[in-house]
């Protein structure tokens, strides 16, 4: 089990703590120990006055290859139109308060385009689209920092009582590479959404614009350049106009001796994007920060923490349980954030979240397969009933479509629900392996369901 705490005071943001290993027996160690930490933040009803503005610049790659196939012009594609349509999302969604504002800047070798930062009143969206609409590609190789710098540059020179109203944001959208950018070119002074169009785009340079400013990054693939590219830019723009809360830090430390923190995620794959932290860990491995960001009405964040766990050192080690058991405090997960809204950004806590796990004589290794075998009866117990009830008001009502329809269903359904219990008992049967062996299972340490679909979570066990 894990410990869970609301924060004391009322908070746009609530943090929670989870973990799939509910016990681990008390003469073994277990490495890499995972525990899930997420942020949420409250839903877009509840922060209405909450949100800050937002000042965005699109810096769009005008390369030859988004609008042609072939050097010559002869073979013409579509992916200059589709990013002109995603815009057309943005604008739209900015325009959610006249105040937010949005800047264009397309480039190749050189800033062909570039606009001062417009608000979205109707004026200012217009103007927008129209900037957008007529941008055009170039016959040459582009330079990413050329788009990047300029970026920045509309972004630096905004006033300080500008930059204290609104959050600065760079979507950066290409389909090719460029050999001469390197890391250190990155401009990390805002947070960099890169859209990387076609197999042609450079996965490891626009990843490493994400990671180094919390940013993120979702590559589309050509077939889906028409209806993907709209749907995700049209995401990030509501996430950039709800942003409730900014310099999310969550600190860790560990509760008991031996108990070190061995690894943390620094990215999470989340809706066909990888979204990126900052983390590090220090103190003797006792302690560790993730630095997620910002974070938006509604939005959820997540990363795992993996921890070493030592054998217990004696008969009993933490707060002993009526059968004998003991409970042994691991973890303490707390943060802090800065509410987007007040211009001051002042500090605002997060509850405490207490990680715990169960020391056990005999592991619990069965009990872990049991639980999951129990939990897919009962799945398709209550499958069985419904589709017995629709089977029968089909028949009542003498459709044989429709119990034909019901019966196919019927078997769909089941194959399906088979396939996703025999993948999770198989997993469970390998974790219950791995707890036998201490938490080693002889792959480096991984968890055994690191990699399979997610799965009924523990929830934390809320201190006394």
């Amino acid at each position: 089990m894990a410990g869970q705490q609301e924060a004391a005071a009322v908070s746009m943001v609530q943090l929670s703590t989870f973990t799939r290993v509910p016990s681990i027996p008390r003469d073994q160690s277990y490495r890499d120990f995972p525990v899930t930490v997420r942020v949420t933040a409250a839903p877009p009803d509840f922060v209405q006055g909450e949100r800050t503005l937002v000042d965005v610049v699109a810096a769009i790659d005008l390369r030859w290859s988004m609008g042609f196939d072939d050097k010559y012009g002869h073979q013409p594609n579509d992916r200059l139109v589709r990013v002109k349509e995603a815009m057309a999302k943005v604008i739209d969604n900015l325009g959610v308060d006249a105040q937010n504002r949005l800047a264009v800047v397309g480039f190749n070798q050189e800033v062909a385009t570039s606009t001062e930062l417009l608000e979205m009143t109707a004026q200012g969206q217009q103007s927008a689209i129209e900037t957008v609409n007529a941008l055009k590609v170039l016959g040459r190789p582009s330079t990413f920092s050329v788009g990047l710098n300029e970026a920045k540059k509309i972004l630096d020179g905004r006033s300080l009582a500008e930059k204290r109203r609104s959050l600065g944001f760079i979507i950066f959208v290409s389909n090719g590479d460029d050999v001469t950018f390197l890391e250190k070119d990155i401009p990390t002074a805002y947070p960099i959404h890169a859209f990387g169009l076609t197999a042609q785009h450079s996965p490891s340079k626009l990843k490493a614009m994400a990671n180094q400013t919390l940013g993120s990054y979702t590559p589309i693939e050509n077939d889906d350049l028409e209806t993907k590219l709209a749907e995700k830019l049209d995401q990030l723009s509501v996430r950039l106009t709800s942003v409730v809360a900014v310099d999310t830090t969550i600190d860790l430390t560990t509760l008991h001796h031996g108990v070190v923190v061995s690894k943390l995620e620094s990215s999470w794959a989340y809706n066909d994007a990888l979204v990126f932290y900052k983390s590090e860990i220090g103190g003797g491995k006792t302690s560790g920060k993730v630095v997620v960001g910002d974070v938006s009405a509604g939005e959820l964040k997540e990363f795992t923490v993996y921890l070493d766990v030592p054998a217990a050192e004696g008969q009993q080690d933490g707060t002993g349980t009526d059968d004998g058991d003991s409970v042994l405090e691991l973890l303490k997960v707390g943060g802090v954030y800065k509410q987007s809204s007040d211009m001051d950004k002042k500090k605002v806590l997060l509850g405490e979240s207490m990680v715990t796990v169960v020391r056990t004589d005999d592991g619990g290794a069965l009990d872990l397969i049991e639980e999951r075998v129990a939990y897919w009866c009962k799945v398709k117990l209550d499958l069985s009933a419904m589709y017995d009830k629709l089977e029968t008001e089909a028949a009542g009502a003498k459709s044989g479509g429709d119990v034909t329809e019901a019966l196919a269903l019927r078997e769909a359904s089941v194959e399906a629900i088979n396939r996703a219990m025999y993948h999770d008992i198989y997993n469970a049967v390998l974790l219950a392996l791995k707890l036998r062996r201490g938490g080693d299972s002889g792959n480096g340490g991984s968890s055994a369901m690191e990699n399979s679909p997610p799965t009924p979570l523990h929830p934390a066990k809320t201190p006394v």
